[in-house]
């Protein structure tokens, strides 16, 4: 979900920036805030970069509880990841990843919901502040005190 420049439980994920900025998110005057969110297999082609601001405001990217990794080259505290005009404070305020989530099945259905294992079940928090929603993007329920990062509430079935 999100909501003016905050990312909430979502999956920002194989997205391909083919002219410019913003393979993975644009804003027009941050902060951002990415909590409990997966940001992986963003592009950007050419000089492009994966990240984003429009504006002279505040260039500041909250982290809380996320996974961030395989953005192209640049990963979010890696030099060349936002545009070199934009000066970037990026605040690690939580416990994020770099690993990969363990999609059931990106690359040719677009599934990004979690197959175990992978790190981001059972690994939300509420470091933000304003809570985590308690539906899934499927409606599934999130269970109290042990949610998953990302958009989709682990579902574990027979053989899982």
């Amino acid at each position: 979900m999100c909501i003016r420049d905050r990312f909430e439980s979502s999956a920002i994920v194989n997205n391909n920036a083919t002219a410019g900025d913003g393979g993975g998110y644009a804003s027009s005057d941050g902060p951002v805030s990415l909590a409990n969110s997966i940001v992986w297999g963003n592009r950007a082609s050419g000089t492009g970069h994966i990240g984003s601001f429009t504006s002279t405001g505040v260039k500041t990217v909250n982290l809380y509880d996320s996974i961030v990794e395989n953005n192209g080259d640049n990963n979010i505290t890696d030099d060349g990841y936002f545009s070199a005009s934009d000066t970037v404070t990026v605040v690690d305020s939580g416990t994020n990843y770099d690993a990969y989530p363990n999609f059931v099945n990106f690359t040719t259905k677009g599934d990004y919901h979690l197959n175990a294992p992978s790190i981001a079940i059972d690994n939300a928090a509420d470091n933000s502040g304003r809570g985590i929603p308690t539906d899934d993007l499927d409606g599934n329920s999130r269970i109290g005190g042990s949610e998953d990062i990302g958009a989709y509430e682990y579902q574990a079935t027979a053989g899982n």
